[in-house]
């Protein structure tokens, strides 16, 4: 069973494979049970009766009750299994986040194109309008745009892109294993850069998991707002080598979630990163290297186009920051979207390397002309909870802590063999 199948079985976030996946813990005949290790049995039930029977006894009633638990404290976390802090985490990870479009006329004429954005819109915000005098039909909001995203036209699509795809084909034979692994299990194509381990690194992979729900519902109302179409829809003669998705074409879903992976165990990875190849960050290099490679598959099976993924590589990166500065606590973050132009895009294949480099660096006005960096906001710490024993504020910064600790604990392992 692959690391991934692991959290699968408890959280069920298998793309359209998924539906039933609620079920969780409580799935199944043959289950193992999370107490003795054992797998569970039809007989189990009736041997915990016949026990009971035999050793309770006379009803004895309890002299003292339980400690109440603190309310709406992260260290509750703790006690939780899994599958239900999953649960606590999708609404955390997605609150205040908003996805609105406009529909605009590019400069001097042409095809109108659909603008997405996707803004944050703190509580305290909302609540607490900073100037009375702001119309109410003002995009008051404006400046905390965590992304904003233009829609290529249908026209740009084919003169510029479809070719691509067609080039592309040629290598299906040689990415056949790969396309086919990733259908549904890309994520364990990262376990191998840096160490991820069912067991060693849970709690990566359970934060892993919860990014990835709010990135997919995310990315799924994006799809449907632009309602993209896919290669197949273009010509007869891309043929692709797998089942078309039922969803729009843009942005790419692999791209969006295999930046946004690599974005984060960039950040968790970096203690052992630094202490392994000091500056030169070999394994942020090789993790996004992959997050391409796997995009890049999806060009090369017949269901997308370079555009998505180049979009879904913006898209990914940017959420990805954006949930690492949420997981932060109390403590506030300065915070800078983006914007993808798709009508600059042109006939680019995908420059992701360029990408990334742009989204990295400091530099204001980025090197691709496809960007734009988008207005600095503070996104504030949550005020609203109190820090339990160990600091933590959120559940999501209870879980970025534990997740956290892995890493350095690895890169402590490492730190002791070298010396």
């Amino acid at each position: 069973m692959s690391i991934w199948g692991a959290l699968n079985g408890e959280n069920g976030e298998n793309g359209e494979n998924g539906e039933n996946g609620e079920n969780g813990e409580n799935s199944g005949v043959m289950q193992t049970d999370r107490f003795g290790g054992r797998m569970l049995s039809p007989y189990t039930s009736g041997a915990l009766l016949s026990a009971h029977e035999g050793i309770v006894g006379p009803w004895l009633n309890p002299i003292h009750s339980p400690s109440q638990g603190k309310p709406n404290s992260s260290k509750e976390m703790e006690r939780w299994s899994p599958r239900v802090r999953a649960h606590i985490l999708a609404l955390d990870t997605i609150s205040g986040l908003h996805v609105s479009h406009q529909t605009d006329a590019p400069p001097g004429g042409g095809q109108k194109q659909e603008t997405i954005k996707v803004q944050y819109l703190p509580t305290s915000k909302i609540i607490n309008r900073p100037d009375p005098g702001i119309p109410q039909g003002s995009d008051y909001f404006a400046s905390w745009q965590i992304a904003k995203i233009v829609q290529p036209t249908p026209e740009e699509i084919r003169c510029n892109q479809l070719k691509h795809v067609r080039g592309y084909a040629d290598l299906r034979r040689d990415r056949s294993a790969e396309i086919l692994a990733q259908l549904s299990g890309h994520v364990d194509f990262f376990a191998g850069i840096g160490f991820l381990h069912r067991e060693r690194t849970r709690y990566t992979n359970e934060l892993i998991a919860a990014l990835l729900r709010a990135v997919v519902a995310l990315e799924m109302r994006i799809k449907h707002t632009v309602a993209g179409r896919r290669p197949i829809e273009y010509s007869a003669q891309v043929n692709p080598m797998i089942p078309t998705p039922g969803h729009g074409t843009y942005p790419s879903g692999h791209a969006v979630e295999s930046f946004m992976i690599a974005r984060v165990l960039t950040k968790l990875s970096k203690p052992l990163d630094t202490q392994l190849y000091g500056p030169d960050r070999k394994i942020r290099e090789q993790l996004f290297r992959m997050a391409a490679r796997i995009a890049t598959n999806r060009v090369v099976a017949g269901v997308h186009f370079p555009i998505d993924n180049a979009c879904g590589q913006v898209l990914g990166t940017v959420l990805g920051d954006f949930f690492l500065a949420r997981a932060r606590g109390k403590e506030s973050a300065s915070f800078s979207g983006w914007k993808f132009k798709a009508r600059h895009y042109g006939d680019l294949d995908f420059p992701w390397d360029g990408i990334m480099e742009d989204m990295l660096s400091n530099r204001t006005t980025p090197q691709m002309p496809f960007l734009d960096r988008r207005p600095l906001f503070d996104i504030p710490g949550d005020s609203t909870q109190d820090e339990d024993s160990e600091g933590n504020r959120t559940p999501l910064n209870w879980l970025w802590r534990k997740a956290k600790r892995e890493w350095s604990d690895l890169a402590a392992s490492h730190a002791r063999v070298g010396s």
